[in-house]
């Protein structure tokens, strides 16, 4: 299933995280009920090798707690409060009602060791919508040698590669299907250069995402230039969406 549509893929980052608990289960429901297209979730392993979605390695900046994600098991993580009233989701327990809400889903590999244990769970319950990337791209390249079927997205900083075009050549070679470019390029490098490496990615053939944009006007911006916009306010993107479209400018 390719995704064809006018407007940009609208993925809520870490799901509906400007009001909720981020990479909880109930910014997952919540970022689904305003019509977000999809959710972004972050991936680490725990010490007993089971999958927690989590941003961070270490625990202390959502809960009272200290030490790495890898220190814990997955029982012990659940006890530990995050935010004011969630706790840490499995992605082992939560995948079932993912899936079932029909929603893209972009889970981002924080980390190499993931892979086997994803690899696990996507051949007992593959999905459709799916879109796995990271910043290890060697983690992503490894996954789709192991599920042939998976989309690989490769994550770049603020930073992007000296040769691009050597860059993308590689990334089609290794069977990419998106290029996700931080908007905070346009700080370091400007407007114009963001848009050349959208462009030259889309002629290559790649589907392109922007993060982490929360801003209406850049969203207008590139809403008609690339494929999924992730955000941590996935309410004022789709109002914006209805909000132009009941002016008469789309459909």
């Amino acid at each position: 299933m390719a995704y064809e549509k006018e407007r940009p893929l609208i993925l809520a980052h870490r799901g509906y995280s400007k009001l909720f608990t981020e990479n909880t289960l109930e910014a997952f429901v919540r970022a689904s009920e305003v019509y977000a297209d999809g959710f972004e979730m972050d991936l680490r392993l725990t010490r007993d090798k089971k999958i927690a979605v989590t941003h961070d390695a270490i625990l202390d900046r959502l809960s009272n707690s200290e030490g790495s994600v890898k220190g814990f098991t997955s029982d012990q993580l659940k006890a530990i409060k995050i935010g004011d009233r969630s706790s840490m989701p499995l992605l082992e327990e939560i995948w079932d009602w993912l899936i079932r809400t029909d929603l893209w889903i972009n889970l981002e590999l924080k980390e190499r060791e993931v892979v086997p244990r994803l690899v696990k769970l996507l051949k007992l319950r593959p999905y459709e919508k799916l879109i796995c990337s990271s910043f290890s791209h060697s983690a992503v390249y490894e996954l789709k040698e192991r599920l042939p079927w998976i989309r690989i997205g490769l994550l770049l900083e603020k930073r992007w590669p000296k040769n691009w075009d050597w860059f993308l050549n590689l990334a089609k070679q290794q069977g990419v299907y998106s290029i996700h470019l931080p908007i905070k390029l346009i700080a370091e490098a400007g407007k114009k250069r963001l848009l050349h490496l959208v462009e030259t990615a889309k002629v290559a053939g790649f589907k392109v995402a922007l993060w982490t944009v929360d801003d209406v006007e850049l969203y207008l911006q590139f809403r008609d230039r690339v494929d999924m916009i992730i955000t941590n306010d996935p309410v004022s993107l789709v109002s914006s969406e209805l909000y132009e479209a009941f002016r008469g400018k789309r459909i």
